[in-house]
């Protein structure tokens, strides 16, 4: 497009996820197929003695089915579907494309067929697994997994990805001298000794880069998140919202989230992108002022998640996801490749998912970050 292809060389494209797998979470389950009376393709390959994630299973109806029978509940680690039962997201379902019989081991474990085929040592990583998985979901939106809200500067970043991604490259940092992240009321940004220059179009301010973290996932929800006001990312809303009710129950559902800013009920009318000129209810994120802005409680993806959870809770029938064509990915909600997977998505729409179980999903991973990144903190 746009001449681009008649200078270029080599194109490079996300394809898929790949997670670690051990020897302790390994299946044998070569006792319980009979390769003289089924087609497993995966028995072909190169590497059939090591682990796999799943196997595609053809044959005469009584041996795929004695073949299910043997598998359905060999192990909780391991699922398996006829032909007609698979899950939509395969696409397997398909008179000639799809097998008869697909067996899948959970994300992390994998399947060994040594009684056929011989044993050969584990690749330590694989793909295959459920599309769903986060583990799955390779996008060039993030590179890494790391939180909405990372903490690290840019050298900081860099040297983690160095690792995480195992890059022979020279890398040096350059320290800051004297910068003191934690002290305000700049926070790491030197208030009064340096003029903000937009790093995009919609990040005009401090107070918009403070609110990223959760506002981003706006972006692929039906709610505007203010890109064609002056204000684009610290506030959001939609025409005809019941911002009263939205924001009484949020307060009823976790107070403690809406603690280090300041919500307050605006109006607003976009110019351009979502509901241009169109009059929206909204609320509105202060983080400027030293009054209202608690750096060290504010949590802007658990708010803006929280604001999710209380639309949904106040209309059911809200279409508040926008399915649409985000960066390059055709066959993901824009909000799961936000949220690097559809697990925050899932939380709003179950009726029955608490606060505590978003926070217990977020908290485990917070933890883990914040031992992962220890070694690469400079400041």
């Amino acid at each position: 497009a746009r001449g681009v292809l008649d200078d270029t060389t080599i194109m490079i494209v996300s394809d898929h996820g790949m997670i670690a797998i051990d020897e302790e979470r390994t299946l044998e389950i070569g006792k319980l197929l009979d390769p003289y009376k089924l087609t497993i393709p995966q028995l072909t390959g190169s590497w059939a003695g090591s682990g796999q994630p799943f196997l595609q299973v053809y044959g005469e109806a009584e041996d795929v089915e004695a073949a299910y029978k043997a598998l359905k509940d060999f192990d909780p680690h391991v699922k398996v579907w006829k032909r007609g039962e698979m899950p939509p997201n395969y696409h397997f379902d398909h008179p000639t494309r799809g097998p008869d019989l697909f067996v899948l081991a959970d994300p992390g474990w994998s399947l060994r067929l040594t009684d056929i085929v011989g044993w050969q040592p584990l690749i330590p990583g694989t793909h295959g697994y459920d599309n769903l998985d986060p583990g799955m979901a390779a996008t060039f939106v993030g590179a890494g997994p790391m939180p909405m809200r990372h903490g690290l500067t840019m050298g900081e970043m860099a040297c983690w990805f160095v690792d995480w991604l195992g890059l022979d490259v020279d890398l040096q940092v350059v320290e800051m001298a004297g910068w003191q992240p934690e002290a305000g009321p700049g926070f790491g940004w030197p208030a009064g000794e340096r003029s903000w220059i937009n790093p995009s179009p919609n990040a005009p301010n401090l107070s918009m880069a403070r609110c990223y973290a959760g506002t981003v996932m706006l972006e692929g929800c039906t709610l505007s998140e203010g890109r064609g006001t002056t204000r684009p990312l610290e506030l959001f809303g939609a025409p005809g919202l019941d911002v009263a009710a939205l924001l009484g129950r949020m307060r009823a559902l976790a107070p403690q989230w809406l603690a280090g800013c300041q919500l307050r009920e605006c109006w607003f009318e976009p110019t351009f992108h979502k509901h241009a000129g169109a009059l929206c209810r909204g609320l509105q994120i202060h983080v400027e002022d030293p009054q209202h802005y608690r750096h060290h409680e504010f949590r802007p993806w658990r708010l803006q998640a929280l604001a999710f959870k209380a639309l949904r809770q106040i209309d059911a029938d809200y279409p508040l996801w926008r399915d649409f064509p985000y960066e390059y990915e055709f066959d993901r909600l824009a909000i799961d490749l936000i949220n690097g997977s559809p697990l925050l998505r899932e939380w709003v729409d179950d009726g029955a998912a608490s606060v505590a179980d978003l926070d217990a999903l977020a908290a485990a991973d917070e933890r883990e970050w914040k031992l992962c990144v220890a070694r690469y903190k400079r400041y």
